[in-house]
């Protein structure tokens, strides 16, 4: 693993954890409901398991925090140690956000969200446990050594892999390839979105195995997403997708040889474009991520890791252009807002968490180098 500035995995895991409060407890409206006691209720849901979009995502939701919690604890502990202590810190967590989300208006107090995200937990020490400080599996040791990239491809997969439900049925796979045959929802609009979405992809490849590694990983992502959408849930392979990744893929070695400029510009016109069309959700107040936790958590995670990859995308290519993390973050807050405001839209307050969020990470790991933290 990368070395960070001390005590930088401490912060990015107390971050981590505000942040899951914070969906967890919103809209944050307190109630006095009639029944047995927080303690008594959430007893009497030992039986009940979440569906499996909401079993999946409670998971994932769950997974950064046992994964940073491995580096974040400290690294004479022995690794057994470790991951024991991060498992139990994450239980507790969900069991007092459980036990508080009793007494919340629109939210569940169940188990099935205690064992799922003690699964969750889990599952992320003990990946970090098996990666270790300097991974050797192959693809891994390069991701790792461009910490902020791989960051924007897992918000990309998150995005990509929703629902995160897969299922076995070839009328459902049918349906899933009708949309490419009969192009519905083709248009210029959405193969030139689609185009910049894939041109990025390809970027943050490169920035992590190379230009010449790229042209194979990039068909094999393709291959994959496709691939995931007709096998998931309410989902379908779309003709714009596929125009605008094989535009991706012819108009890649431009992009390599003009360096990120074009790119930039490229990403910051089709953020500004969702936000001018209201394509973005939209709060009804200040909070960030207000519209998107109005959904299950299949369906926000999907909206969190959306507006994760295209605002942290647009601040990773401004910042390539010589502005550096902070002038970045600055640029495409000025965007964001400008555009609103020009367009008559509201103030996309997730947006700008994100790009703020994205800076202040991109800032912390530009000091990255090659050293190595123990693990164990």
């Amino acid at each position: 693993m990368t070395r960070l500035p001390p005590g930088a995995y401490a912060l990015i895991w107390l971050l981590v954890a505000v942040l899951m409060l914070y969906g967890s407890f919103y809209p944050f409206q307190w109630q006095n409901p009639d029944g047995p006691g927080p303690v008594l209720h959430l007893i009497g849901t030992w039986q009940d398991w979440d569906h499996r979009g909401d079993l999946v995502a409670n998971i994932i939701f769950y997974m950064p925090f046992g994964f940073l919690g491995i580096f974040a604890l400290p690294p004479r502990l022995p690794l057994a140690l470790r991951i024991g202590l991060t498992v139990l810190l994450g239980t507790a967590l969900s069991l007092g956000v459980e036990l508080t989300q009793y007494h919340l208006a629109g939210r569940d107090s169940t188990l099935g969200d205690l064992y799922a995200n003690a699964i969750g937990t889990a599952a992320g020490a003990l990946v970090a446990a098996a990666i270790g400080p300097s991974p050797r599996w192959p693809l891994l040791g390069e991701l790792f050594a461009a910490p902020f990239a791989a960051l924007l491809l897992i918000a990309w997969g998150g995005e990509r892999l929703s629902p995160y439900v897969p299922t076995i049925d070839l009328h459902k796979y049918w349906h899933s390839l009708w949309p490419l045959l009969a192009g519905t929802g083709f248009g210029l609009a959405a193969v030139a979105s689609a185009t910049v979405a894939w041109l990025l992809v390809a970027a943050l490849l490169e920035a992590a195995y190379g230009r010449r590694s790229t042209w194979l990983l990039f068909p094999l992502a393709f291959v994959a997403a496709e691939a995931w959408r007709v096998m998931a849930v309410g989902t379908a392979v779309e003709l714009s997708d596929v125009v605008g990744a094989a535009a991706a893929f012819a108009l890649w070695p431009l992009f390599t040889r003009w360096r990120r400029a074009p790119l930039a510009v490229a990403m910051a016109l089709l953020v500004a474009a969702r936000i001018a069309t209201g394509a973005e959700p939209v709060a009804a107040n200040w909070l960030p991520f207000e519209p998107m936790m109005r959904n299950t958590i299949a369906d926000g995670l999907h909206e969190v890791c959306l507006a994760g990859f295209l605002n942290g995308g647009l601040v990773w290519l401004l910042a390539g252009t010589g502005l550096g993390a902070v002038g970045a973050a600055v640029a495409a807050i000025v965007l964001l807002v400008g555009t609103a405001l020009a367009a008559g839209q509201p103030v996309p307050t997730s947006d700008i968490f994100v790009a703020v969020a994205a800076g202040v990470l991109l800032r912390l790991l530009q000091p990255a180098r090659s050293t190595q933290v123990r693990v164990a």
